[in-house]
Parts: structure tokens; C-alpha cells; sequence
């Protein structure tokens, strides 16, 4: 039951887009607005964004017991479905804002820091999804851990590409940034702490 409920959490975003595109266009609703395109990148990389603080945020949550062990099993789909929704995210911009022209996201990527940061953080992204499995856990051994610690720099990288794109209300990125904040400053006292104690 735990289970369906993460899952069906997981897809909604996307089911719910998807019955908004239906029906402003087979019912000329306006739950996309003016700019559907813009609105539904927009919420893709939201939505990506949210559930990759989600899975920043369980281990240190689990260790101050204020999450129950089990969401830890969870955790790798979190980040999994935060990868295709990032995903979804560029490729959307690829199609209505590049028309997949080379050309084109090169320019974009020169005139647009925040396109090429964007892009360095889904190439991550991708890596720690594909490796989000027992298998490789076993194969790459140590290299597993160390890889998977570029989850902060993700976090940073998300931070800049939102940060590079905000033009008045600062709200939502600075709750982003507590976060994020929250996750690495768990992780710096756990280390400080543990070099203290080695002493």
C-alpha cells in the first residue's frame, strides 16, 4: 500500500499536466494559460527540482528521526523520477524553444549561462540514475559512494540555473536554497563531527 501511494505521488505531476493539455485542447480550457509551452517547462522542472530536494532531505530528516526508516526505500525512485522530469524539462526546451537545431542550443548555451549550467546538472543527473540500482552498486563498489556524492553538486548547479532565471520574486529559490543548506550543513556537522571523534 506504502508503495502505490510513492508511486501514484510520483506520477501525478505528470498525469495531472497531461489531463490539463487534453483539455484545453479537445475542451478550450485555459489551465495552461497563455503560454502552455512555458507553463508545462516550467512545471516539469519544478517538479524535478522538488522531488531531488526530497531525496537531499531524507537521509538527514531519517537521522534526526523526524522520517520513518522505510522512506529510505523510496529514495532512489524519488531520484529516479526526479531525473525523467528533469528530463522532460530539456526536452520540451529542445522542441519549442531550439527546435532541435545544433545551431541553435549552441547559441542558447553561449547566450544562456543558465541553459549550459541547467545542462552540466542533467548530465549528472543522468549518471546517478542509471547507477541507482543494486547492480551497480556492486560493480563500481567505493566509486558507487563517490559518484553519488555529486548529488550536492546537482544541488548546487539546480540552485544556479534557478537563481539565473529568477527576474523579481525570490521566494520559491529561497526556500529551495534552505533546503539545500539544510542537506549540506547536516552532512559538514556529520563530518566535522566524526574528524573530531577520529581525533
Amino acid at each position: 500500500m506504502r508503495r502505490m501511494f510513492v508511486y501514484f505521488a510520483l506520477l501525478s505531476p505528470s498525469a495531472l499536466l497531461g489531463l490539463c493539455i487534453w483539455s484545453d485542447g479537445f475542451r478550450s480550457t485555459f489551465y495552461l494559460g497563455a503560454d502552455p509551452a512555458e507553463y508545462v517547462l516550467e512545471t516539469l522542472g519544478q517538479t524535478a527540482a522538488i522531488f531531488f530536494l526530497i531525496t537531499l532531505l531524507i537521509s538527514p530528516l531519517r537521522r534526526l528521526g523526524l522520517v520513518s526508516n522505510a522512506l529510505l526505500t523510496f529514495r532512489r525512485a524519488i531520484g529516479v523520477a526526479s531525473f525523467f522530469y528533469a528530463l522532460a524539462h530539456a526536452l520540451l526546451f529542445a522542441q519549442f524553444y531550439v527546435g532541435w537545431s545544433a545551431s541553435a542550443l549552441g547559441s542558447e548555451l553561449l547566450e544562456r549561462p543558465y541553459v549550459a549550467v541547467g545542462a552540466i546538472a542533467l548530465a549528472l543527473m543522468s549518471l546517478l540514475a542509471i547507477t541507482s540500482n543494486n547492480a551497480s552498486v556492486k560493480l563500481l563498489a567505493q566509486r558507487w559512494r563517490l559518484l553519488h556524492r555529486s548529488t550536492y553538486l546537482v544541488a548546487i548547479l539546480f540552485l544556479i540555473h534557478y537563481l539565473w532565471q529568477v527576474r523579481s520574486d525570490y521566494s520559491e529559490f529561497a526556500v529551495f536554497l534552505i533546503v539545500v543548506l539544510i542537506a549540506l550543513g547536516e552532512r559538514l556537522w556529520r563530518f566535522l563531527r566524526h574528524s573530531v571523534v577520529q581525533r
